[in-house]
């Protein structure tokens, strides 16, 4: 709608109302007749819909031309706290439906709709219709006073015509920090758990992995994640060096002769002795996967030996070749999974004793209660000169917490 460009007829119902002389703001014309409201900064009054200016709070007297002037420079004079007749609005018109005291809205400065459309101004209170249908409106100067006017009013309605019901997507910009109630957090994932971050803040632990639970870091000053299965809860399997055999069976000796096989070094050692033969000889053994064992942790061979001697570059390792016996499948179905261990250091001192590791990675390991053989012998290449003493072999695992 537009504002009137010429007076109007000012037509009232009952007693007359309040007078109230006031400036004109600046740049302004008025014209009788109209619906008069004040800019918010100034209290100037200008016509009703203006820009940045307060609900309607009545009818102007007279015109007044201050399109020339500023601030001031002219006054009129506006009835208040009375009932006037204006212009009903085609597109959202009042009706008899309406309740009497029911807000209505400025269209423009002479039109009044019983709908806010986004932007129009309060201009009274519905006192009904006449019999053409022009409103009958109650002016105040004590309205309801715009969302402008109340301090830090930063929040948006999920109707913004209608000023109806808040919604949280409309009311917040931001997600609530943890000091004022909220998480912080915008967004989640299935399984996410909400636990003290930084001071006064919450983050996000995503889930864990299937057996796992939630436990105090080393730290002890923040939570994770740990499997149910202690990876420091350890378990041996020993391999008996007189349970080791060549290849024919043999306990005592190789078919090469010399000291080989299960001997007494030095009169103090009790040690399964490797000749230095090229290719070296191969030596058997093997093992059960204990009921305790948690397969899906790596297992380590573990050789404790010695050389015989102290020839440099002497830098032995061993070489193994592990298969797997499971229950209801054929006995040579698996593939190697073993592999060279870590060597003995070339120009160690004659007859020191180390151990050698060799990981059996746990994606290659078989279910409880399955067998294990091993073939192994010194890596060819590796012991030139010395002769090879083990004296212990074992298997290191990791316990189930449950066994």
């Amino acid at each position: 709608m537009a504002n009137a460009t010429t007076d109007r007829v000012i037509e009232m119902i009952g007693t007359a109302g309040r007078k109230y002389e006031l400036p004109v703001a600046a740049t302004t014309t008025l014209y009788k007749g109209t619906l008069a409201s004040v800019l918010t900064a100034t209290g100037d009054v200008v016509a009703s819909t203006t820009a940045s200016s307060e609900p309607s709070f009545g009818v102007i007297q007279h015109g007044v031309d201050n399109s020339a002037g500023v601030s001031n420079d002219k006054r009129v004079i506006v009835e208040s706290d009375c009932i006037a007749i204006m212009v009903n609005d085609t597109s959202n018109p009042v009706s008899e439906a309406n309740l009497i005291g029911c807000p209505l809205y400025a269209t423009d400065d002479h039109t009044v709709s019983d709908t806010n459309t986004g932007a129009d101004p309060l201009a009274g209170y519905f006192a009904g219709l006449e019999p053409d249908s022009r409103v009958k409106i109650y002016l105040s100067p004590i309205g309801i006073p715009s969302i402008a006017t109340f301090a830090a009013a930063l929040h948006d309605h999920e109707d913004a015509a209608g000023g109806g019901q808040i919604t949280p997507a409309d009311a917040l910009d931001a997600a609530v920090p943890a000091t004022l109630g909220g998480t912080g957090q915008t967004t989640t994932t299935a399984g996410d758990v909400l636990v003290g971050g930084a001071a006064n803040t919450l983050a996000k632990l995503a889930i864990g992995t299937t057996n796992q639970v939630l436990a105090v870091d080393s730290a002890g000053t923040a939570l994770e994640y740990v499997s149910t299965l202690d990876p420091d809860l350890k378990g041996t399997i020993e391999i008996p060096i007189g349970t080791i055999t060549d290849v024919d069976g043999d306990f005592t000796k190789f078919v090469n002769g010399g000291a080989d096989g299960l001997t007494l070094a030095d009169s103090k050692a009790v040690c399964y002795r490797i000749n230095n033969a090229a290719p070296p000889p191969q030596s058997l053994c093997g093992f059960v996967v204990p009921a305790d064992a948690n397969v899906t942790a790596d297992f380590t061979l573990k050789i404790m030996c010695s050389k015989s001697g102290a020839t440099v570059g002497d830098a032995t390792t061993i070489t193994a070749g592990v298969y797997n016996q499971v229950v209801g499948a054929l006995h040579d179905a698996d593939t190697d999974y073993g592999g060279a261990s870590d060597a003995l250091t070339g120009d160690a001192t004659s007859k020191t004793v180390a151990t050698l590791s060799l990981a059996l990675a746990s994606a290659d390991l078989p279910v409880v209660g399955s067998g294990v053989s091993i073939s192994f012998a010194p890596t060819n290449g590796t012991l030139g000169t010395d002769d090879l003493l083990i004296h212990r072999m074992w298997v290191e695992y990791t316990k189930a917490l449950d066994a």
